[in-house]
C-alpha cells in the first residue's frame, strides 16, 4: 500500500510543491538523468513535519 503524499505538485517542470496541511511551499530536487520526473527521497514530505489526517 502506498503512503499518501502530504505535498501537492504545483509545477512539474520546476518541482514546486505545496503542503496540503499548512500550505508551505518548497522546490523539490529532481533526480538527474531519469525518464520522466522522479524526485529525491523526502521530497513529498513537509519540512514542518505535517501529516495527513487518518481516514479513507
Amino acid at each position: 500500500m502506498a503512503t499518501r503524499k502530504v505535498m501537492r505538485l504545483v509545477d512539474k517542470h520546476t518541482g514546486l510543491m505545496e503542503c496540503k496541511v499548512c500550505g508551505d511551499w518548497h522546490v523539490a530536487n529532481i533526480k538527474p538523468l531519469t525518464n520522466g520526473r522522479h524526485y529525491y527521497r523526502g521530497s513529498w514530505q513537509c519540512r514542518h513535519g505535517c501529516k495527513l489526517p487518518e481516514g479513507k
